[in-house]
């Protein structure tokens, strides 16, 4: 006898997700082997990877910034589009193959709109056009209704990175990466405070023995506990009145650092 189970390619053990998390990564393949692909869907892909993929031409050096507004009714599908968009232009890798060779599966040969979103996905792995992506809710990270969002979006950026929510420390954080001390500050902070780095490092009450840490690590910036706490004193103070444009130069910088400043490399949020 015929069961349902025998003929529905989808595997009925998984859990359907009756709302989709963007920033929930483990059923990311299944989230992309199950999506359903609509013509008007197809339509908007395309209009997005369009003018994300035109801003890593070559000769459209003047498209650096790109902002997308996605809206619709309640249910229907913001989230799920938004997040399967993010890891198209990252082209994440899962287990069962790259998110793009994933989504391509669904797409119908002849189809206009089908064959627009395959050419700017291969246009996108030609140019390498890859992305840091920062798949975050943004009530969860908003200290006030006030709050400059430039600071929301470095908070999440900094999470997202694994370093401290507090922009003074991350900051440090990375300057310890980029010398490749930060294996080594791992174990000095633990064996100075006795608890990991990861219990702290969103405490500003840590600045004391991460204060330490640095000077012991990088004397020729800081060259005793005293100045480094004062500095991180100083940049804790400051963060209150960052602009967007000092957060952007921020990013800029973390491109550039970690050797990933080319055109073709974004911060996707």
């Amino acid at each position: 006898m015929t069961t349902v189970r025998d003929v529905i390619e989808r595997d009925l053990s998984q859990e359907i997700q009756s709302v989709v998390k963007v920033a929930e990564t483990a059923r990311l393949a299944i989230d992309l082997r199950e999506y359903v692909l609509t013509d008007q869907l197809a339509t908007e892909f395309a209009k997005v990877l369009d003018a994300i993929v035109t801003s890593a031409r070559p000769a459209d050096s003047g498209t650096g910034r790109v902002g997308i507004w996605v809206s619709g009714f309640f249910g229907s599908g913001k989230s799920h589009f938004a997040k399967v968009l993010g890891h198209l232009v990252a082209d994440t890798q899962t287990d069962a193959g790259s998110a793009r060779a994933l989504f391509e599966r669904h797409l119908q040969r002849g189809q206009t709109w089908d064959d627009r979103v395959a050419a700017l996905l291969q246009e996108a792995t030609s140019y390498n056009l890859t992305a840091q992506l920062i798949p975050f809710d943004i009530t969860a990270f908003q200290a006030g209704p006030t709050e400059n969002v430039g600071h929301i979006f470095l908070r999440a950026f900094q999470r997202q990175l694994g370093l401290s929510s507090l922009a003074a420390f991350a900051e440090c954080e990375m300057e310890l990466k980029a010398a490749g001390k930060y294996d080594a500050f791992l174990e000095l902070y633990a064996s100075k405070a006795k608890k990991p780095w990861a219990r702290d490092r969103d405490l500003g009450l840590a600045s004391p023995q991460f204060a330490a840490c640095l000077a012991e690590l990088l004397p020729d910036r800081y060259p005793t506990p005293e100045i480094a706490h004062q500095s991180l004193d100083l940049a804790l103070s400051q963060f209150e009145v960052l602009t967007i444009d000092q957060v952007v130069t921020r990013m800029v910088r973390w491109l550039d650092d970690s050797g990933a400043g080319t055109k073709s490399r974004r911060i996707l949020f």
